[in-house]
């Protein structure tokens, strides 16, 4: 662990126990076999302690360290020297480790995330860690002129809608597969329409810029009244293009007045 993560805990723990102060003040964890390092609750007897496996640079160790010790969980805490290593450790013994979602890695395990009180947001810039940390958003963003290059890929992105249930599932499948993921998101495409078939724009949402056709008759319309063949198209020279709320929100072509365009 890093002199400031080991620093950081001291100040918001006082154990010493858990951490070895060297000549000029410099902070380490305080690991007897050089592999572990233990929580309080469990230091005078390691075979009591809860093995934790996290990777990179010790992943979640700055807050999970402090968690550990003021809520008296017996943990022993390792970082895997590879991203593998960590992986492998976390499935060949019965632990914890540290996981974010979604992600494959672990599915088949199907992991229970460790509950702990909700975010203090004043504690936390204190340096006290020991509340859930805030949650990281996860959305689509896409390029600031999309709706006008492409307004109808814009709003299929805006009906995706696909909860963490949902995402888990299509990862494990593909995992469990062994297929790429090209040949593997068109054979659920194939068999999952149900449920992406309402992410797609109605033929009749138009937007900015375009307005509602027909395309029986070839000609721009002013409603949805009758919605066989109805498309949008770039309005034409001397028309503009209108929004029209009616069941929903679209565009239609209208006419310039005189002397406008």
């Amino acid at each position: 662990a890093s002199d400031s993560l080991m620093s950081q805990y001291l100040d918001a723990t006082g154990d010493t126990g858990g951490v070895v102060i060297q000549g000029g003040g410099t902070v380490k964890a305080n690991c007897p076999d050089g592999y572990a390092w233990l929580s309080p609750s469990c230091r005078s007897d390691a075979t009591k302690c809860i093995n934790f496996f996290t990777g990179g640079t010790g992943w979640g160790l700055t807050q999970l360290l402090q968690k550990a010790t003021k809520f008296n969980i017996p943990m022993a805490f390792m970082v895997g020297k590879t991203g593998s290593d960590w992986v492998s450790l976390s499935n060949m013994h019965k632990s914890t480790f540290y996981w974010w979602v979604p992600d494959p890695t672990f599915l088949e395990m199907s992991p229970v995330k460790s509950m702990f009180p909700a975010h203090d947001r004043a504690a936390w810039q204190r340096g006290d860690l020991s509340t859930d940390p805030v949650g990281t958003f996860i959305g689509i963003v896409v390029s600031n002129d999309l709706s006008t290059l492409a307004p109808r890929v814009q709003g299929f992105l805006n009906n995706v809608n696909m909860d963490l249930a949902m995402m888990n599932s299509i990862l494990l499948e593909q995992k469990v597969s062994g297929q790429p993921w090209e040949t593997f998101m068109c054979g659920w495409l194939q068999n999952n329409t149900q449920i992406w078939q309402d992410w797609l724009p109605d033929d009749s949402t138009c937007f900015p810029k375009f307005g509602m056709y027909n395309e029986n008759t070839e000609q721009f319309v002013a409603n949805r009244d009758n919605r066989e063949g109805l498309s949008c198209r770039a309005c034409p020279s001397g028309t503009y293009s209108k929004q029209l709320i009616d069941e929903g929100t679209t565009y239609i072509c209208e006419a310039c007045l005189a002397g406008t365009s």
